[in-house]
């Protein structure tokens, strides 16, 4: 039996893993700032990732404006969280979001080719979105800085492991497992810093490590040339850890 994989993964490039691990650094430096910082670095990174967004779309047109709205209505609800850390507005943010979306596609000129495609591509730029979104809620709780750069780091291993892999002879299948154990060690030592429990943290390394990957893997299953949507692919996938930093800290503080 094959042991291929059933769509094909592109190379992960230089830029993306650039772009990924600028992006995580960034949000893990401005945690302790509060989530008005956070919220602000969501909504800077969120109009890259638009711009670089609809050279990975079936159809370009709106997509970069719609995406844009939304990275603003999202990264709104992070600078107006309260300090309970709880997300409100974010399910009306995304809500709208997808409704213009599919209003832009209605006013499209040429006859809405691949208008299901497209709806889809917009969906999942604002699952994304919202998976930042989390990372100003989580900014307001208790124990926020260790846990943002325990994802940082899940994030960071993610794809330095997976470029470094991909230029030997491995299984690229490696990068993932050895991704994870980097980012939970990493998790260890900031739990040792910090009085945390270490198997709390080595598993919310672990976890960001892994989202990383599977962020990655569904955006890169065609080659993407253009250098815009490459920063958007790294951007996406330090985005994603924003998701692992919310649900981290709602744990942590039971």
């Amino acid at each position: 039996m094959s042991t291929e994989p059933a769509v094909a993964e592109t190379p992960l490039s230089l830029l993306s893993a650039t772009a990924a691990t600028g992006v995580a650094v960034l949000l893990a430096l401005l945690t302790p700032a509060g989530p008005v910082w956070v919220g602000i670095g969501v909504l800077l990174v969120g109009l890259v990732l638009a711009s670089g967004w609809p050279a990975l779309s079936p159809s370009q047109w709106g997509i970069r404006e719609v995406v844009a709205i939304g990275a603003v209505l999202i990264a709104a609800c992070g600078i107006r969280s309260d300090a309970g850390g709880h997300p409100h507005w974010l399910a009306l943010a995304l809500a709208g979001s997808l409704v213009l979306a599919f209003l832009v596609q209605l006013l499209r000129p040429d006859g809405r080719s691949d208008v299901v495609g497209s709806l889809g591509s917009c969906a999942l730029a604002f699952a994304v979105l919202a998976c930042g979104g989390l990372a100003p809620f989580a900014a307001a709780r208790p124990h926020a800085v260790p846990v943002a750069w325990t994802v940082a780091i899940g994030v960071v291993a993610s794809v330095l492991t997976r470029s470094a892999v991909q230029r030997t002879s491995l299984d690229l299948e490696w990068a993932v497992p050895v991704a994870m154990v980097v980012g939970g060690i990493g998790g260890v030592v900031i739990a040792g810093a910090t009085g945390l429990a270490w198997n709390r943290l080595l598993l919310i390394g672990m976890l960001a490590a892994a989202l990383a990957h599977a962020v990655r893997r569904v955006l890169l299953t065609a080659a993407v040339r253009d250098r815009l949507a490459q920063i958007a692919v790294g951007v996406a996938i330090a985005l994603s850890g924003g998701m692992i930093a919310y649900a981290a800290t709602w744990w942590l503080n039971r």
